[in-house]
């Protein structure tokens, strides 16, 4: 089984979100500005550091137009020895096309900042000229890593950045493009970071030193990863890969309601539009921006079905 950070957090988020999305492989087409606009930041991110790994000056001018504008998203693959550079068919847009698409919500101050997204991208550029201080240096952006973990798991993914010391140290830094700082229980033993000291070990022998968040729209940074965290790290994924096979072995995967379901594409109250998909889960939370309550639609206690009966195809599914 294959299982990268996101899948994992999903299924600790929701079984039955990780079940509609990984098992049945029902995916939404819809995009939200939240979205787009991380996947744009960091891609500017990404190419910052790119230009660092080769000891150049940033060309800010380029960047800046990348940002702008957006890119072509393409890989390059080694096939029999010969660089083939794929392309793939979605771009990422830039700030211009994004204002056009999500005219209201780029205007909008946001509800936990008071600022609207030409006021985070000021911040952002502000902030992506960052000077290297005390010997880091960087090592590697978007490092993909895979590897075996308890010889019958293979984790997988990408890691934002990696920095390096004179001494040889690691330090790993996740960019985050969130509203808000996480609060101290978030980064005691933060599973993603756990995951990406896993993968430095398999990769470069050594655990990094350091874990980073850096709120790119904020102009913040956290550390993360308190003593001890290892241990608790190896018991968290553990617990987590042991309940999901326990979920795969019963075929159940029980709903957790919570507000997250207002931008779940399977929930019936949602701000994620997906006609397909809409209202495929009945357990969803009723709580909305403008009215913060915490009752559901429908226990699932309520329920006589067995979770296997709840899912049906999408091309049978009846509103």
């Amino acid at each position: 089984m294959k299982f990268s950070y996101s899948k994992l957090d999903l299924f600790d988020q929701c079984p039955m979100k990780y079940k509609f999305k990984y098992i049945d492989g029902f995916r939404t087409e819809g995009k939200t500005l939240a979205l787009e606009m991380g996947s744009l930041a960091h891609k500017g991110k990404e190419m910052w550091g790119e230009y660092l790994i080769k000891d150049e000056d940033p060309d800010f001018n380029y960047i800046d137009y990348v940002l702008m504008n957006g890119i072509e998203v393409s890989e390059i693959l080694i096939i029999n020895g010969i660089e083939v550079e794929i392309k793939i068919k979605e771009d990422v847009l830039g700030i211009n096309d994004l204002k056009n698409k999500y005219m209201d919500s780029y205007f909008m101050k946001c509800n936990k900042t008071g600022m609207t997204y030409k006021e985070k991208i000021k911040i952002y550029n502000e902030n992506l000229n960052e000077k290297m201080i005390d010997g880091w240096k960087v090592l590697a952006v978007e490092q993909h890593f895979k590897f075996k973990y308890r010889d019958k798991y293979i984790l997988n993914g990408f890691i934002d950045r990696i920095d390096i010391n004179e001494n040889g140290d690691l330090r790993v830094v996740d960019y985050k493009s969130s509203k808000e700082i996480y609060k101290s229980d978030k980064l005691a033993t933060p599973l993603q970071m756990f995951i990406y000291t896993l993968a430095c070990e398999n990769m470069f022998n050594k655990q990094p030193i350091e874990h980073i968040y850096d709120f790119i729209f904020l102009g913040e940074q956290q550390s993360s990863c308190t003593k001890g965290y290892y241990n608790r790290g190896i018991k968290k994924l553990d617990k987590l890969l042991d309940k999901i096979e326990e979920c795969k072995e019963k075929c159940e995967y029980i709903p957790k309601p919570t507000p997250l379901c207002f931008w779940c594409e399977f929930s019936g109250n949602t701000c994620t539009k997906d006609k397909e998909l809409n209202g495929m889960c009945e357990y969803y939370s009723l709580w909305t921006r403008e009215n913060k309550i915490f009752t559901v639609n429908k226990k699932w206690e309520d329920d006589t079905q067995s979770n296997e009966n709840i899912k049906v195809d999408k091309r049978e599914f009846i509103w």
